[in-house]
């Protein structure tokens, strides 16, 4: 029997090699048709590599999605050249991945609005396709029977982007693919906002249509509360070869297997490499396709990089972030100016790309105002654009730069913005905290004295405590792609900062200041008391922690007698000051309170509930500078003291 299977196999092979050629590319417009055929063919022998070759050169472009379509291409100019099992095989893989041409890809969630209720979906597919959709059921699914009636469904606006310049010479794609240069496609960008979502809720979710929709995907919405929360930075992928595009998707990946349960990721930009006329859709496809899987689960708060700037717009068509009117009249790619409050803060997401446009930064500064005014009462207040505002690295002397920190720092000074996350210029950085252009040198602690390295840590320091109740940390942690810059040494920073306009540059500098060498990126969480940043850099062999540093914000009181909290409608007294054994807490309405105190590292060493007139027993306490949180009905407070 089994010898009768193989010499039916033969047969229908050499049947097959005979079929008229234009037959048989008609016999093979269906997938189903075309797996068949050379899945035959495999069964016979692998190492027919001729035959394989001249059946894949049969398949025609039309019928497939265009990121599927280019790996399939790939895949057969390496097979024609090497024509050797393993090209062979990756030319079979890449003909079983072909995905029918209405097939959704570079699916992508963005916070949109009020991260609780909604969340943006976008995603491409081929010029054409239209009536695409995202449905979602709660609860975490594995398979599709589920959304036979899905708890909701959001129609899809579907948008024509026409003759998007698809690769360039980085692409490598006329000797990789025969693709040439410069070559034009045109595609659908389709956005769905869903709303009216459930806070705190795991959803499961698919977008595209019937008969044609994508693997399924993820989300968990916001708590309704002011409980902590944590969320992946990174910046600068600037992916525009095969080897950057793999540097980048393994730090992410690696980021996504430590800390799966992040709320989102958070991006400052330049996520390609090609940009301006000669941009590369190309990059922004494979930015996608080598972290689909990280971005089927996972909202995004991504802003534009210089490298993203492009005349096609590609990050606008890609991303489903909310829309301000200014940022669409006056950038050349809209899109990354939004804010959002996550937990107890407000995020407030910028570009400066456009800043020499008339207006431009006068716009944003008063845009700044009003997120303000209008989220009161959030505790942290977090700005992340591209460009830096401060840097010891490779732009630190640029006139834009130099134009934006004048004019953009003074607001930041006055909004009170508690941290700025940035990008662009590779290198790891700690500054200040800052105000009106001015180290507060009293507000940093804790920070532990290391070995000097002219690369590495050019500072000699790092972790720390941060307290930024009087000023703003600017913090960069370095890129999540492969390219990098150096670190500008304490003498060259000295010669040029009177030309900045900043005295004392260097000393601005407060943690570890270098190069992080590999890729690396932060898992940030969020409390109401405290944030932390641990920064990760992964390399070939491992991935090691880099930098670990809290921000705090609290007023500093350490001295004299008695000291007066104000906090909303109610007063609180603490005394004495400095605090021996007990430190005594009046309310001046009477009404309960919650006490805790903290110690120096952070570390919660003692809860009281407290009404009117307490003692608070520190008398186990060792000599140190604690911080004390009062919490009443009417609001909080939060004092550090010392005890001796």
């Amino acid at each position: 029997m089994k010898k009768n299977y193989w010499l039916l196999l033969c047969g229908m092979f050499l049947i097959a090699l005979t079929i008229d050629a234009s037959n048989l590319q008609k016999s093979i417009k269906s997938e189903k048709s075309e797996r068949n055929h050379y899945s035959r063919i495999n069964a016979f022998d692998v190492s027919k590599a001729d035959s394989i070759i001249n059946v894949a050169t049969l398949f025609v472009e039309e019928d497939y999605t265009i990121p599927s379509w280019t790996a399939f291409k790939r895949a057969l100019v390496g097979a024609t050249s090497l024509k050797d099992s393993i090209t062979i095989n990756s030319l079979q893989q890449a003909m079983d991945s072909l995905k029918s041409k209405d097939v959704p890809y570079s699916i992508n969630m963005t916070i949109r609005k009020d991260p609780k209720t909604s969340l943006g979906f976008a995603w491409f597919t081929n010029e054409g396709v239209t009536g695409g959709k995202v449905e979602i059921v709660q609860g975490l699914v594995s398979d599709t029977t589920a959304f036979a009636t899905p708890d909701f469904s959001f129609n899809a606006k579907c948008d024509s982007v026409l003759n998007l310049n698809y690769c360039d010479s980085l692409s490598s794609l006329a000797a990789s693919a025969g693709i040439p240069d410069n070559t034009k496609k045109s595609y659908m960008t389709n956005k769905a906002l869903a709303t009216g979502l459930n806070p705190n809720t795991t959803y499961s979710y698919r977008v595209g249509k019937p008969g044609r929709w994508s693997d399924l995907g993820t989300f968990t919405t916001a708590k309704d509360s002011k409980e902590p929360f944590s969320f992946i930075y990174s910046t600068d992928n600037e992916g525009g070869s095969d080897a950057e595009l793999d540097s980048s998707q393994k730090a992410a990946h690696t980021a996504q297997r430590m800390y799966p349960d992040a709320s989102f990721w958070l991006n400052c930009g330049t996520l390609v490499s090609s940009s301006g006329a000669h941009n590369s859709e190309w990059e922004f496809e494979q930015f996608f396709q080598t972290q689909q899987d990280i971005f089927l689960k996972k909202p995004w708060a991504p802003v534009i990089g210089n490298h993203d700037v492009s005349i096609n717009r590609n990050f606008t068509q890609h991303f489903n972030t909310d829309s301000v009117g200014f940022d669409y009249a006056m950038s050349t790619t809209p899109g990354s100016v939004y804010s959002f409050v996550y937990g107890d803060a407000l995020f407030l997401g910028m570009s400066f790309e456009n800043y020499a446009s008339s207006g431009y930064l006068d716009s944003i500064s008063t845009w700044m105002r009003q997120q303000v005014a209008a989220n009161p009462s959030t505790k942290w207040r977090i700005a992340f654009f591209h460009k830096t505002i401060y840097t010891g690295a490779a732009h630190q002397a640029d006139v834009d730069g130099q134009i934006i920190r004048d004019s953009i720092a003074p607001v930041l000074d006055e909004l009170k913005i508690d941290m700025v996350l940035q990008g662009h210029d590779r290198v790891y950085e700690v500054i200040g905290p800052v105000y009106n252009k001015q180290l507060l040198s009293s507000a940093v602690s804790n920070v532990i004295t290391v070995d000097f390295d002219q690369w590495t840590n050019v500072t000699g320091k790092s972790g720390g405590i941060y307290n930024v109740e009087k000023g703003t940390l600017y913090f960069l942690n370095g890129k999540i792609g492969n390219r990098e810059y150096t670190p500008t040494s304490q003498l060259d920073m000295k010669a040029i900062e009177a030309s900045l306009g900043l005295t004392n540059y260097f000393e601005m500098f407060t943690g570890r200041f270098g190069q992080t060498q590999n890729p690396s990126f932060s898992y940030i969480t969020v409390s109401t008391d405290t944030i932390n940043i641990k920064t990760f850099v992964v390399s070939s062999s491992n991935t090691s922690l880099y930098d670990n540093i809290k921000v705090v914000k609290f007023t500093d009181v350490v001295s004299g007698n008695v000291s007066s909290l104000s906090t909303g409608s109610e007063k609180v007294y603490i005394y004495p000051v400095p605090v021996k054994d007990y430190a005594t807490v009046n309310l001046e309405n009477a009404v309960q309170a919650k006490v805790d105190v903290y110690s120096s590292n952070g570390n919660l060493v003692k809860t009281v509930i407290i009404a009117g007139t307490s003692k608070i027993n520190l008398n186990s306490l060792a000599k140190d500078t604690y911080v004390l949180k009062v919490m009443t009905d009417t609001g909080n407070y939060t004092v550090k003291f010392v005890k001796e």
